[in-house]
């Protein structure tokens, strides 16, 4: 889609992470640079999946769930035992699943878009699977991907969609990469 411009920046961080902000800004730490071995496919995926972010508008969709949350936050205040529930169990259920869904879904269009720019398939993968051992750390890395899926479920969701093939969708917003 060549109306989408997007901007990289590496920033000083020590613990790995990445993150996309609405209007194309992508912003990646050293710590992740080097977590990827400066692997240039597996740098593409992280890439492409904070791409997808911004692509999805998932930025924007967390903007206005956070909203939505504040509002009824308030609202439950006043709304006896439901409201007791939501505080207690309900948003955290809420925010979790949402995001768990935008980041099964950015792997999925972001594998797609790294490999449509002509990066090697296996990197995504391989950048996941040492993913697994870092689910089981409590060191710095740890605590970014603990707002993602644990690694194993994302491999699992993208073998899937490799099997199925580009949804509909991801074919309409890959346009011209």
């Amino acid at each position: 889609d060549k109306r989408r411009a997007f901007r990289c920046e590496a920033i000083h961080d020590d613990s790995p992470n990445a993150v996309a902000l609405p209007g194309g800004f992508i912003f990646i730490n050293d710590s992740l640079v080097e977590f990827c071995e400066r692997r240039p496919d597996e740098l593409a995926f992280v890439i492409a999946h904070e791409m997808a972010h911004v692509i999805r508008r998932h930025a924007w969709d967390r903007v206005l769930n956070d909203a939505v949350l504040r509002v009824a936050t308030t609202v439950s205040g006043r709304a006896g035992m439901l409201g007791a529930w939501l505080r207690q169990s309900g948003f955290g259920l809420l925010e979790s699943s949402h995001s768990r869904d935008q980041e099964l879904d950015a792997d999925a269009l972001g594998f797609e878009l790294m490999v449509k720019a002509g990066f090697a398939s296996d990197a995504a993968m391989a950048l996941l699977e040492r993913l697994v051992d870092l689910d089981f750390n409590a060191d710095g890395a740890s605590r970014y991907f603990a707002s993602h899926p644990p690694a194993r479920e994302r491999i699992a969701h993208l073998k899937s969609r490799l099997k199925k093939g580009p949804s509909q969708q991801d074919t309409d917003q890959l346009g011209d990469v």
